[in-house]
């Protein structure tokens, strides 16, 4: 149920500007919320008689762990960012593949670096997964203004790198914040529907900003209208993620909670 609901949601999204939005893509998006709230019912019955259903909704009565798949989900968003880019290098610059994929090496070398850099501040492990989207953020921003104001490439890459640098500090958080006050026993079931919110968000994502970068394209093919179309695709996704930053900013109770347990 859960495949045919997301593929009413990515189809219609994906399909919906090359078939000049015809009416059954406007009937199947808005069959969704029946389709979503029909599940939920289903999954709530078999609950109740004891059986296994597959997302146990008791789960969601966890305000973190509540919040925390919303921040799962809007925090993948920024897949599409991968390829928009590499659209942009290749078909917008002219760029070769080989020079298209070393143009995204500083966001990996980011990650790796962010990652590591971050595991001995443990002050402030209640707050990485905040301080980490909100530097990845201003990277993500930084690329949509310096490719929309056709700066140079250096400054371009500088954006890259800080982009990868606030994620690399911030994914290794996502689970620790999301599952923190998840009973053991429903651990296993907790982080299932977790990865299952990180794919949903990657593909609505490259759907969804895919068709809107393509959209504002249209039959363009200069570097400067490969440039807005990507800088607007590019400040949708950041809208999106800092939405998740909003989020994933900790309560006092939640820091007080997470000060408590690291105290001996």
């Amino acid at each position: 149920m859960i495949s045919i609901i997301l593929t009413c949601v990515i189809v219609p999204l994906s399909e919906g500007r090359d078939q000049r939005w015809p009416l059954w893509i406007f009937v199947v998006l808005a069959a969704v919320p029946f389709m979503v709230a029909g599940f939920l019912r289903y999954e709530a019955r078999l609950s109740a008689l004891g059986g296994m259903p597959l997302v146990d909704l008791a789960l969601f009565a966890i305000p973190s762990f509540r919040r925390g798949v919303l921040v799962a989900t809007l925090f993948f968003f920024t897949t599409s960012f991968y390829f928009l880019f590499g659209l942009y290098q290749q078909e917008g610059r002219g760029l070769d593949p080989l020079h298209s994929g070393l143009s995204i090496t500083p966001y990996g070398i980011g990650l790796f670096l962010g990652s590591l850099i971050s595991t001995n501040w443990v002050r402030l492990r209640p707050r990485l997964l905040a301080i980490g989207m909100s530097i990845q953020v201003t990277g993500y921003a930084a690329v949509a203004v310096l490719v929309a104001s056709g700066t140079g490439e250096f400054p371009i890459l500088a954006a890259v790198f800080i982009a990868g640098f606030g994620q690399g500090i911030a994914f290794p958080r996502l689970y620790n914040v999301v599952l923190g006050d998840v009973p053991p026993h429903q651990a296993g079931l907790a982080a299932g529907i977790v990865n299952s919110a990180l794919q949903v968000g990657s593909a609505v994502s490259a759907a969804a900003i895919g068709s809107l970068f393509f959209s504002l394209l249209g039959e363009a093919a200069g570097e400067r209208d490969y440039a807005f179309a990507f800088a607007i695709a590019q400040a949708t996704l950041t809208t999106a993620l800092f939405a998740a930053m909003l989020l994933a900013i900790p309560g006092r109770r939640e820091a007080g909670i997470a000060a408590a347990r690291r105290r001996p």
